[in-house]
């Protein structure tokens, strides 16, 4: 709201040889408004168990999505490239338009770099929460292999506001596949 602001009291002023200065005030008005709630959302990066030689999908899930929607978003995944191997990177069913909006690259072992952008700026934002994308691994090996946030740059609204994104980090389990019992 608007607040007024007045002189309550004034002392004395004078001109550098002593001589009395009349002065007149005028008042003033601020104006102020509540700020904004920053924008924030988590992103959470699926586990998953699975035979080492086969694959499996972790899914990568956006939560709490602003209601103004996300209109670009770009972040790096890190993976341990000698226990996991990426067969393919497709968008999640929350992905408008994939195949202008969406670009997933993993031609670099052990990350995967993803940008989404609303090519429209307003008409294709993600306005929902669940899956941004599913990320099919295969295991090179038995173990727990973390799957996790590389580098965060940049996530704003569809009117260009930044929102803050908190990552969860996800696990791929690889197990020794059971071995046939042969009889001699």
């Amino acid at each position: 709201g608007d607040h007024v602001v007045k002189l309550d009291t004034l002392g004395a002023c004078s001109s550098k040889n002593m001589k009395k200065v009349t002065v007149t005030f005028t008042n003033g008005t601020v104006s102020g408004t509540e700020a904004a709630k920053p924008l924030s959302m988590t992103a959470a990066i699926g586990s998953a168990k699975g035979d080492v030689g086969t694959t499996i999908t972790v899914p990568v899930t956006f939560n709490s999505v602003p209601e103004s929607g996300i209109n670009n978003c770009d972040f790096k995944l890190a993976y341990d490239a000698s226990k996991l191997e990426v067969v393919s990177v497709t968008a999640g069913d929350i992905v408008t338009n994939p195949v202008v909006n969406f670009v997933a690259n993993y031609s670099k072992a052990g990350t995967i770099n993803f940008l989404y952008s609303d090519a429209t700026q307003g008409s294709d934002s993600i306005s929902k929460d669940g899956a941004f994308a599913n990320i099919t691994f295969k295991i090179k090996s038995a173990g727990d292999h973390v799957v996790k946030l590389d580098t965060l740059g940049a996530c704003s609204s569809k009117n260009m506001k930044k929102v803050t994104v908190t990552f969860t980090n996800g696990t791929v389990s690889g197990t020794e596949a059971a071995k046939p019992l042969s009889m001699t």
